[in-house]
């Protein structure tokens, strides 16, 4: 796969350039479902001619019209538009994700809206509500009254989010159930987040990329749009998406930094990468959880009580997890969320999947358990590319202890694995690991930068980057039974 190319897509069909003006957002609102009726007919009247030009297209019972993301940081936050329009032969054959889209937490939702344009006209803009997942784990999704719909007819729905932190990937599928008459995913880093594009499943001279605006070679906006895209059979429902799969993401790799009148630190940028990085925050996250986490002391001795050794605790603890918690799964859950209350999951014998995880670890890290967390890919979603050091490659976790001579891996997430196993899908993949320790490590390490700077006179993002990479605090190691 290469990367930052502009590849201009030589498709007759799309000569005249039809599209311009609806990617255009100056001359309307960034919500195609809360432009005018009449702005909303122009351009289904400008998508519908291809219909039948997109393979598959004629006799689908849906073809998906625009599918659009829109990412810009808008001081202080970042918010995120999706647009969809589909014209529907039968209504019945929508999945649910189709008519009753995620949209996360909604209460970052700023704007939902969605229309019904039948024969030139929008002959309604149903209401939009939420149905809320439980709270913290949840996926809230927008239950919209579309009412009747009717063959030929095109619905549409628009959805507005913000949040203060940034998107660490913004996704975009580049095939669905459905042929695709058009697809887009755009990101604007204004000025400080530089997002690199990326593109599994499809070919670079099947997409459109463009890059604009580049500080220090970086490019501060990326484009990408995909044109008469062909039906894929069996389409994963929802992130993460398997390499074979036709999709596109724009990935967060750095952000600048420029303090105000601080001196302490210089201006320049942050890596967002690392597999340093990443290994230094999966190891503090537990030995935080751990300290913020009380309860559990009359629950962890009655499970431990008689086990002698690290080992004998570890798989004690590890089939409580597994067998009195309930793992919370379906497709209102966030499996990787976890509540700020760990002492929840106890109480109410339900968790995520990280949340079994993550407790088990704090439970393992209270009973003097030197344990850690070997991160890695789900081998069935394709190989982890380790000379890329994102995190937003990783998806899968499973905790190690070594100890007694011996390593073991414990997974307390799956419901039919002995105590120091691990499903036999995931032996010999290759996971990033540390030693037990590296957050006392790690925190050393940043004091000794914060007084090397102090008598400096300040800290060189640049150097830091490089001194960071240096250190030996990961390794990949072949998970095993």
């Amino acid at each position: 796969m290469s990367r930052r190319v502009i590849f201009s897509v030589a498709l007759t069909v799309w000569a005249l350039g039809v599209l311009a003006p609806a990617d255009g957002l100056a001359q309307s609102s960034w919500a195609v479902a809360e432009r005018t009726d009449e702005q909303i007919d122009g351009l289904a009247q400008r998508l519908l001619p291809f219909v039948d030009q997109v393979p598959g297209g004629t006799g689908a019972a849906a073809v998906i019209l625009y599918a659009q993301t829109l990412t810009t940081f808008d001081d202080p936050m970042h918010k995120m538009c999706r647009n969809r329009m589909i014209m529907v032969r039968d209504f019945n054959a929508l999945p649910e994700r189709f008519t009753a889209p995620p949209v996360g937490d909604a209460d970052r939702v700023e704007t939902a809206s969605a229309f019904v344009w039948r024969n030139g006209t929008i002959v309604s803009r149903p209401t939009v509500e939420f149905e809320e997942g439980p709270e913290d784990i949840g996926v809230d999704r927008a239950a919209i009254d579309w009412g009747v719909v009717e063959e030929g007819d095109v619905i549409g729905y628009s959805t507005i989010i913000s949040q203060q932190e940034p998107y660490m990937a913004v996704v975009e599928r580049a095939a669905d159930l459905f042929p695709t008459v058009y697809m887009a995913i755009s990101v604007d880093g204004a000025d400080q987040y530089a997002y690199e594009p990326h593109w599994h499943g499809i070919e670079a001279d099947e997409l459109q990329i463009k890059e604009e605006d580049s500080r220090d070679g970086r490019p501060m906006t990326v484009k990408i749009n995909a044109r008469a895209r062909v039906a894929y059979e069996d389409p994963p429902r929802r992130r993460p998406f398997p390499r074979d799969y036709p999709h596109v993401a724009l990935v967060l790799e750095e952000l600048y930094v420029d303090p105000d009148d601080s001196g302490f630190v210089q201006a320049g940028w942050l890596d967002m990468t690392g597999w340093n990085n990443f290994a230094a925050q999966s190891a503090a996250a537990v030995a935080a959880v751990a300290e913020d986490t009380d309860g559990l002391d009359i629950t962890l001795s009655a499970i431990t009580t008689g086990k002698k050794t690290e080992h004998e605790k570890a798989a004690a603890i590890t089939a409580w997890v597994r067998d009195d918690i309930e793992l919370l799964e379906g497709p209102m859950i966030s499996e990787s969320s976890v509540r700020d209350e760990l002492r929840d999951v106890v109480r109410e014998r339900q968790g995520t999947e990280v949340e079994k995880i993550m407790l088990a670890a704090v439970m393992m890290e209270q009973a003097d358990v030197p344990v850690t967390i070997a991160r890695f890919r789900d081998p069935a979603l394709g190989p982890l590319d380790e000379d890329w050091e994102h995190f937003i490659q990783i998806t899968d976790s499973v905790l190690r202890v070594d100890a007694d001579g011996e390593v073991r891996y414990y997974a307390p997430q799956c419901a039919g694995c002995e105590p120091g196993t691990i499903p036999a899908a995931w032996t010999g993949v290759q996971a990033l690991v540390y030693d037990y320790g590296l957050a006392k490590k790690a925190e050393a390490f940043q004091k000794k930068i914060q007084g090397e700077a102090a008598a400096d006179g300040a800290i060189n993002l640049a150097a830091l980057r490089e001194r960071v990479a240096g250190e030996d605090w990961a390794r990949f190691e072949t998970l095993q039974n």
